[in-house]
């Protein structure tokens, strides 16, 4: 797991494909290159000026290349997944000029690191299913986001290799906070966090916005930009979005382990009679709060919001929903959107049973 491994050949992202492009199609992207992870990694690298050296960039691809090696090939949580967050993640912070504008080198390194390592060893089963089986993984990484732990440890793991370690110039400091940024970026891809979260970065909203000046807004600010990148494949065009419903191929598989196991299939998991039908909930609850606190944040980001209206409408079309699309949430009353989350938390679990 830990021996290094060559980086295949760096492939071109192509003539018309532009690494900020909200619609980029990652899976189209990895049907022509060696790697679609090491392609993007490399090319998010020399954007964001991550190295300054051969040598550095040498460990940078290397490391890539070894992190690619741990995901497991699941139907979706992939490296090519990771490729797809870890690019959505620069697009979402190109977008947002005044979070750019203000990101540190070393913020800028723990960023595009936490993204490509986000879900790495990821089984392709959820925290909860690993408790139930008694998995080694729930006993090793207690508490809340076991996976998660998982994915950080590995991902730290991996930098104890030297030809891997792209922090070995960084003094303790500058390690311990790489450390803490890279730990609570992924601890907030956890989708148990989810509610809380979205209130503390919806106060936000109140406030006057995240203060980009303050390190630890601009922390906050990333959180939000990773997990909106990690669920947020469905916003990337109607072609896109069908591309990844192959995560219902994985709900599948779990729901199968499941019942061989005499356990109760997760509400959900089992394939559904109508793929339109079941997303909307998903988009209405999850995916479409998340990007329209985004906006509210960074007015710059809007093309997600457009993506997904008209995946909503179509998806809605066929599977002949009325409801309308969900209005942009009023985050100034706190009161009001803790009740409003709870309310669309409880309609959703009612739906799903």
């Amino acid at each position: 797991v830990l021996s290094v491994v060559p980086p295949k050949p760096r492939g071109a992202l192509g003539p018309s494909v532009s690494l900020s492009d909200w619609d980029f199609d990652t899976l189209k992207v990895a049907a022509r290159v060696p790697s679609v992870l090491q392609t993007v990694a490399s090319a998010v690298a020399m954007h964001w000026s991550l190295f300054s050296t051969d040598d550095e960039m040498q460990k940078w691809a290397q490391l890539t290349a070894v992190v690619e090696n741990n995901y497991r090939p699941n139907p979706y949580h992939n490296a090519a997944h990771a490729a797809d967050v870890l690019q959505g993640v620069f697009a979402l912070v190109t977008a947002a000029q005044p979070l750019m504008e203000k990101m540190t080198l070393l913020e800028r390194k723990a960023t595009a690191f936490a993204a490509m390592t986000h879900d790495v060893r990821h089984p392709g089963r959820t925290n909860a299913f690993l408790a139930a089986v008694h998995d080694p993984v729930s006993f090793r990484y207690c508490g809340r986001g076991t996976l998660e732990q998982l994915h950080t440890a590995t991902a730290f793991e991996l930098l104890t290799v030297p030809e891997l370690d792209i922090t070995s110039t960084m003094d303790d400091t500058s390690f311990l906070e790489f450390k803490n940024i890279v730990t609570r970026l992924i601890a907030h891809t956890d989708m148990s966090v989810h509610r809380e979260s979205m209130l503390r970065w919806g106060a936000k909203v109140g406030s006057g916005g995240f203060d980009c000046t303050s390190s630890e807004d601009r922390i906050e600010a990333l959180s939000l930009i990773l997990h909106a990148a990690d669920i947020g494949a469905s916003s990337r065009g109607l072609t896109i979005a069908k591309k990844w419903l192959v995560v219902l191929d994985e709900f599948a598989e779990q729901a199968e382990d499941e019942r061989r196991r005499g356990l109760p299939v997760t509400p959900g998991f089992d394939r559904p009679s109508s793929v339109e039908r079941s997303q909307i909930p998903f988009l209405d609850y999850f995916v479409i709060p998340t990007f329209d606190l985004l906006h509210q944040l960074f007015p710059t980001i809007e093309e997600p919001l457009r993506h997904l209206r008209a995946l909503r409408e179509s998806y809605a079309a066929t599977a002949g929903v009325t409801t309308p699309f969900p209005a942009p949430v009023d985050y100034t009353n706190r009161s009001a959107k803790v009740k409003e989350l709870e309310s669309c938390i409880a309609e959703f679990r009612k739906r799903e049973e």
